[in-house]
């Protein structure tokens, strides 16, 4: 989900990557949609997701962003009443105090993204959503620092499970062992029954060779695990 501004400045881009698995996810627009604002929302199951780029240089006035965004929060949250909402992005030098006067979210971010500012902020509706927000240098060429949040219900590791079965071990060894007994029983797979029969001769080459591959390949148990595996 990408979006740029009305001037197509690439440096302007927001953009929110969802794994295709996420069950119930769209791009939700607001009814009175203005591509001045660099502002994407994303509707991923009971969540509604905002991603801002707030230029230093804006081509809007910073009481029109400001309205413009309490005015997309007032009718997601009049739609969808028990939904949560996240509200993300470079701010820059913008104040915090207007925007959570006017719409009741709570910043949690409360380390410096870029220098010694906390430039890239996040808002949230219920404060108790995440538990865990943390600063961390990017990876790639940046001044600014990615900030990650995790949330407050954490995932319920699944019981270890066991599961059996059988394994030949095959080494070297075993295969110049195997060579050396066949080179010395070469009279082992000759016929040893006056029938012509095929089932009969088939039968008894198979007990042979089950026989031979027990002796040389005896058959192991193997215990694996939901974890790790074992032997």
């Amino acid at each position: 989900m990408l979006r740029r501004d009305r001037a197509g400045r690439r440096g302007g881009d927001v953009a929110i990557y969802v794994r295709m698995t996420t069950p119930s996810q769209s791009v939700w627009t607001y009814s009175a949609d203005n591509p001045t604002y660099e502002l994407l929302w994303a509707h991923i199951g009971d969540m509604f997701i905002g991603v801002l780029y707030h230029p230093p240089r804006p081509l809007y006035t910073p009481d029109s962003l400001l309205d413009y965004i309490k005015a997309c929060i007032d009718e997601i949250t009049h739609n969808h009443p028990t939904a949560f909402l996240v509200l993300a992005g470079d701010f820059n030098q913008r104040s915090h105090d207007e925007l959570v006067e006017r719409t009741v979210l709570t910043q949690i971010v409360k380390q410096p993204t870029r220098g010694a500012n906390i430039l890239d902020r996040i808002y949230v509706l219920c404060p108790l959503q995440y538990d865990t927000v943390r600063v961390v240098k990017l990876v790639v060429c940046s001044d600014h620092q990615a900030v990650m949040v995790c949330t407050a219900s954490q995932p319920v590791r699944p019981n270890k499970q066991k599961f059996m079965g059988t394994h030949r071990k095959i080494t070297p060894t075993q295969h110049a062992i195997f060579l050396q007994y066949i080179s010395n029983h070469e009279d082992l797979f000759e016929n040893h029954t006056d029938t012509l029969n095929t089932q009969s001769e088939f039968d008894l080459f198979y007990n042979i060779v089950t026989v031979l591959l027990d002796d040389f390949y005896p058959q192991s148990t193997v215990t694996f695990t939901s974890r790790a595996r074992t032997t």
